[in-house]
């Protein structure tokens, strides 16, 4: 069993190593803690690969150091000594305790004359060694035959190796004398190659002539071979293809032991072999990661740079709208309460994007009314006809979360006994709003990235593709730009979701909406059977505005619906909450009138008053016009102007 020999100070210990990797560091999460000065929070992993072990770089701060180098990936050797913070980890496998020394156990006492058997495993060491250094395949390939005619003093070498359909296919073929064989495919016996691959074992003549294996053979008496030596090359139990030696001119040349020793050459060679294979795919894929990220980075450049440039014209329109102060709006938004500058301001941008086919990006905290924005977006623009579909991302386990949003076929997995559209075929032509997208795995913003490039997707184990037409409306309460710098949040989405931006303020920061809210909240909970319209006392509403809302629009509503609960005609101060209470502290002349002339303040202070006693004159003359006008001394066209302007609406209208 393999395993790690642990030594801090003093104390020395063995951890053993099995199927699981191996995480090293100091977190209390690893399987292997430890100490010490510039060790990582998880500093390195251990664990096992096709050809044994290997030891990875976790993204540690100081890096990782085997036998003195500084790794990122290594294949793990007995003996390797990693070091780290003052920790030595020394890499121990009985198993893999060096080839040589399995070499020497195979020849045991039949040691070759005049060839002493420490000579040997000599020279198989300094062999191995050259193989370990070399990880070009063409290179490695060229070298294994050269070694193994230094090995065994054959005249010629051959390797052979099953290729793409099992076909076998000539790889190298060398000379003693370290020149390449010439047309080699017609310079092997197939008689050998061909009993080498039914018997799966190695072929071993010290006279092909006289051999009555090979008595059949054309090949063997056309060629007039003498000595021959042909083996099976396999790794981990997979046949790779044939290690083929002989000499045309001696007899004898190859014996047991020389069976023997490039036996054990042929193992260590085969792992060389698929070393070297998986190295020239990693430099492979390195290469097209490289050409990728390069591609992806010239196309976030660009995109980001196309998202300033809308983000210039967004400030430009925004400007433009200050400038244009109380210029009536382009479109109706009866869901959204407030006339404040700051809702003026968000709900001018609105008429802006609304007629765009772009997608939008909705900030806000909690409870400020992102989906009522986006449902305005919707129907105000050309889709209003269409589907309006919302999502909630962090509602829905991330394991569904990908049927949801594409769908699936029947049988993808385990309770799918049908075909199911997803949320963006159901919105096709229409909008799609997903809310908490910051709440979105990585592995489904990929996915998500994908969809809204190509227009296309694929239902859950499904093979075709569905192309589907879906405005995407985003929101979110936190902070995307600092979860694309902590890598939370990938860049391209999230300049693909935010093309355009509208940011919605706290209630806290557009206090002069409250008496708004309050009164459409009373209208609309006095609309159900039964109710009555209820008031509110100047010293309940004065609490109500001095509060800072940390659950905004939302937060305010349920304390209203709590203080009907509790009235029984008018909302009285004793009644709201105890924290609004304890909390409310007399609004600042600064919150509501920063940024804003003398003459916007007075006729927004006016704006509220006029609206409160005119809704209540009308609730006490149950909405009919005429004598509403008596009660507050007006004629009936300028009633009708100031229900317009100050945008009073009965509540079952």
């Amino acid at each position: 069993m393999a395993r790690l020999l642990v030594e801090t100070g003093d104390t020395t210990r063995y951890v053993e190593l099995g199927e699981r990797p191996l995480r090293v560091g100091t977190d209390t999460g690893c399987e292997l803690v430890i100490e010490g000065p510039g060790i990582s929070r998880e500093h390195f992993v251990v664990e096992r690969s096709r050809t044994g072990w290997r030891l990875r770089d976790a993204g540690s701060g100081e890096g990782t150091r085997v036998n003195g180098s500084l790794v990122a990936t290594r294949r793990l050797r007995h003996g390797d000594v990693v070091e780290v913070g003052g920790v030595t980890l020394t890499f121990q496998d009985p198993r893999g305790a060096g080839i040589a020394v399995r070499a020497a156990q195979k020849m045991g006492t039949s040691e070759a004359p005049g060839r002493p058997a420490a000579e040997d495993v000599r020279r198989l060491k300094t062999t191995l060694r050259a193989l370990a250094s070399e990880t070009d395949v063409k290179k490695l390939l060229a070298l294994i035959v050269d070694q193994v005619i230094s090995l065994t003093g054959a005249e010629r070498g051959f390797l052979i190796l099953r290729g793409a359909g099992g076909r076998f296919e000539m790889k190298a073929a060398r000379t003693l004398d370290l020149e390449n064989v010439r047309r080699p495919a017609l310079k092997i016996s197939r008689a050998v190659a061909e009993e080498v691959a039914r018997t799966g074992k190695p072929l071993l003549t010290t006279n092909a002539q006289a051999d009555a294996r090979l008595q059949d053979s054309s090949s063997v008496s056309g060629m007039n071979l003498r000595s021959v030596l042909c083996l099976p090359l396999t790794s981990r139990g997979r046949s790779l293809g044939f290690l083929y030696m002989d000499h045309r001119f001696e007899e004898g040349v190859f014996g047991a032991d020389d069976l023997k020793i490039v036996e054990a050459f042929a193992d260590q060679a085969a792992v060389a072999l698929e070393d070297a294979r998986l190295v020239a795919e990693l430099r492979e894929r390195t290469g097209e990661l490289a050409n990728s990220k390069a591609r992806v980075e010239e196309l976030n450049r660009l995109l980001e740079q196309q998202v300033d440039r809308q983000r210039r014209e967004l400030d430009e329109v925004r400007t433009l709208l200050r400038d244009r102060g109380d210029r009536p709006l382009k479109y109706e938004y009866e869901s959204i309460i407030g006339r404040s500058a700051s809702m003026r301001e968000v709900l001018r941008l609105v008429d802006h994007v609304t007629d765009t086919a772009v997608p939008v990006l909705v900030l806000g905290e909690s409870g400020t009314g992102k989906e009522l924005v986006a449902r305005a977006i919707h129907g105000n623009g050309p889709r209003a006809e269409r589907p309006f579909i919302t999502e909630n991302c962090a509602a829905i386990p991330e394991t569904l979360l990908e049927s949801a949003l594409f769908g699936h076929v029947r049988g993808a997995f385990t309770g799918a006994d049908s075909d199911r559209a997803g949320l963006f075929e159901l919105a096709d032509r229409g909008t799609l709003f997903l809310d908490e997208i910051g709440e979105l795995p990585l592995a489904m913003q990929v996915t998500l990235l994908r969809v809204l490039e190509s227009g296309e997707l694929r239902r859950v184990g499904g093979k075709g593709t569905i192309h589907v037409d879906v405005r995407v409306i985003s929101a979110t309460n936190r902070d995307l730009g600092k979860m694309v710098a902590e890598g939370g949040f990938r860049e391209d989405l999230y300049y693909r979701i935010n093309v355009m931006q509208v940011r919605l303020p706290p209630l806290r920061e557009r206090r002069e909406d409250v008496a708004d809210l309050v009164a459409h909240f009373l209208d609309e909970l006095s609309a159900e059977p039964g109710a009555e319209r209820k008031g509110i006392t100047d010293e309940a509403l004065s609490i109500l505005m001095g509060y800072a809302w940390p659950g905004n629009v939302r937060q305010l509503r349920n304390e209203i619906m709590r203080a009907v609960a509790l009235s029984e005609h008018l909302i009285l101060p004793e009644v709201l909450s105890e924290d609004v209470r304890r909390r409310s502290v007399p609004v600042a002349a600064s919150t509501l009138t920063a940024g804003r002339s003398l003459k916007d303040i007075v006729q927004e202070a006016v704006d509220v008053v006029e609206r409160r006693v005119v809704h209540e004159a009308l609730v006490r003359s149950g909405w009919h016009k005429s004598d509403t006008a008596r009660l507050l001394q007006v004629s009936r066209p300028t009633l009708d102007s100031k229900i317009k302007r100050l945008g009073i609406r009965r509540p079952e209208e």
